[in-house]
């Protein structure tokens, strides 16, 4: 049997989202309460939390160069700067709200999802 090893408590409503640096320095949470929590993946503890969006925080993705990506139901995908926690750019979708994001860096392209059964493709850098 495999034993527990941490409970991450930190969030005033349901966890949407979850993802981790691939140097398991960072694991950053995506929460119903519109924040998002960067954890230290060895002992849990909160090291920040982003006041990100205006609603839920439906998905996360960290990219290769420690830069974090938020979408929300609040029509919009943020990124931000995991050593800063600086806010760096905005992107605003129409439609209905957005569900997931994925980012794709050798088209240099973030991709979103949303509840009006469409996806967008826009380009992270201009």
């Amino acid at each position: 049997t495999r034993t527990l090893k941490l409970i991450l408590t930190g969030h005033h409503d349901t966890i949407l989202s979850l993802a981790a640096s691939k140097s398991e320095e960072h694991l950053i949470s995506g929460s119903a309460d519109q924040r998002i929590k960067v954890w230290n993946f060895k002992t849990g503890m909160i090291r920040h939390t982003l006041h990100a969006h205006t609603d839920y925080v439906s998905s996360i993705r960290i990219t290769e160069d420690n830069k974090l990506f938020s979408a929300s139901y609040d029509n919009t995908t943020k990124v931000w700067d995991l050593e800063t926690y600086n806010l760096q750019r905005e992107f605003r979708f129409p439609g209905e709200a957005i569900k997931c994001v994925l980012v794709d860096p050798r088209t240099n392209s973030l991709f979103v999802s949303s509840t009006d059964k469409v996806i967008r493709r826009r380009t992270i850098h201009s």
